[in-house]
């Protein structure tokens, strides 16, 4: 092979693993948010909070549920793939994407554990 091939082919191998480490990087590090600290700077962020469902509604696609902490109220959207175990009262974690709908903060869940 020539040293020119070999350069290539080692800078694509160095670029790939770069991305891959930035992608890895970003879905480890998301930031624990109060719901009230959680605004309009924080727009298609994902973020992670920590409450308690005090209110699900289900729909033929989605859950639209009601999260509160300590700080304040959220409303979480959940599209369902499958089938979701959870519960009003139940404690949980979210990991999700902040969007704004008619005017209100709310976050598009990519994921949620029961705590």
């Amino acid at each position: 092979m020539e040293e020119s091939t070999i350069f290539k082919l080692a800078l694509l191998s160095s670029l790939v693993g770069i991305f891959i480490i930035l992608l890895v990087a970003e879905n480890l590090e998301v930031k624990l948010y109060n719901i009230s600290s959680i605004t309009n700077d924080n727009l298609d962020e994902k973020v992670k909070v920590n409450g308690e469902i005090i209110s699900i509604r289900e729909t033929p696609g989605l859950i639209i549920m009601d999260l509160k902490d300590e700080t304040g109220v959220i409303k979480v959207i959940l599209f369902k793939e499958g089938e979701v175990n959870i519960n009003r009262n139940d404690k949980v974690e979210i990991i999700g994407k902040v969007i704004k709908y008619r005017n209100y903060l709310e976050i598009e869940t990519e994921s949620i554990k029961i705590i």
